[in-house]
């Protein structure tokens, strides 16, 4: 990802003196909690999935939490009941990287989740999505290869381990569904990737951790096979002229209710009979 702080400087700037009022982070992490935590709100909720996150917020000293008005807590956009229980009106919403992380814990439910991003906005509120154009399959020339076959081969270590890796969704993806839920967009902008070592190496490092939940055959050969490409990788960078390689881009995405649209999100609310 490139740089998170001028990404959120993007959602402070495109909100300018419209007032933040009763914000929701559908999507939480430390990282977003220390912005938000900071903005001049009326109260704010911030949802995560992972209840060892949840704890996580709580034991860091950068996240400032009111008791009175600010909540943390622990839910899934794919339960109606625990998204019937939220307020309906949320005059800010923010998605960081939340259509992303989706699959991990709700697969195929990414455009549902738009569709109920929707129902708990208020008609003036707006829509702050921060996402990440996938990493292409492969590259055909170019050091960017390297940058794919790392990707390919951490979620490979992420299905043997039994877990699903994230799934990004392209810009236009992104735009589509939002006009099919009742939104328009009034605001994208792009921001090139430049992939680092750290960042690439990060990215072994997820792939090595899972090494110990695969089957032991599996364990082996993926080690040996995840060392050789931190070796290139480090080979790869040295033939760049500043040790970063420029491949794919993160997005932010600014929208608001579209008074015009004819919304189906009614429907994702309804239990199967």
């Amino acid at each position: 990802m490139s740089g998170s702080d001028i990404l959120f400087e993007t959602v402070t700037r495109w909100n300018g003196a419209r007032p933040w009022g009763k914000f929701l982070d559908a999507g939480t992490g430390t990282h977003s909690l220390r912005w938000l935590s900071k903005l001049q709100t009326d109260s704010w909720d911030a949802i995560t999935a992972d209840e060892q996150m949840r704890q996580k917020i709580f034991d860091d000293d950068q996240v400032t939490i009111r008791q009175t008005s600010d909540h943390v807590l622990t839910g899934n956009w794919a339960d109606l009941d625990f998204c019937s229980k939220l307020p309906k009106h949320y005059d800010t919403i923010l998605a960081d990287y939340l259509i992303g992380a989706v699959d991990g814990f709700s697969p195929y439910m990414q455009d549902i989740i738009i569709h109920r991003l929707r129902e708990h906005m208020s008609p003036s509120g707006r829509l702050y999505i921060i996402g990440m154009n996938p990493i292409p399959d492969k590259v055909d020339g170019g050091l960017g290869e390297i940058v794919c076959e790392v990707r390919r081969a951490r979620d490979a270590c992420i299905l043997l381990a039994n877990h699903r890796p994230y799934r990004e969704y392209p810009l236009e993806w992104m735009k589509r569904h939002l006009a099919n839920s009742g939104f328009k967009v009034m605001h994208t902008k792009k921001f090139t990737i430049l992939h680092t070592e750290d960042s690439i190496m990060r990215q072994l490092r997820v792939a090595s951790s899972k090494l110990s939940l695969m089957p032991t055959p599996a364990q082996y050969g993926m080690d040996a096979y995840l060392k050789d490409i931190a070796a290139r990788v480090k080979t790869t960078l040295a033939k760049t002229e500043n040790g970063k390689i420029p491949l794919s881009f993160d997005y932010v995405i600014e929208a608001c209710v579209d008074p015009d649209a004819t919304s189906t999100s009614k429907s994702v609310f309804m239990a199967d009979t």
